[in-house]
């Protein structure tokens, strides 16, 4: 019965830094779309307006 602790610290340890990595890089894929979007939003309008005087 000593080893399920072992494997669930283990496991922790494992997936955490995993876990961490997927979701730092998931909030930059976001932010990066997100701000993305808002210049892309941002050139569109400008243009639009310059064009249609």
């Amino acid at each position: 019965m000593h080893a399920m602790p072992l494997i669930l610290i283990l496991a922790l340890v494992v997936l955490f830094p995993i876990g961490w990595l997927v979701s730092r890089a998931l909030y930059r894929t976001l932010v990066a779309w997100t701000v993305g979007l808002c210049w892309l939003g941002w050139v569109g309008l400008a243009l639009w307006r310059w064009w249609a005087g």
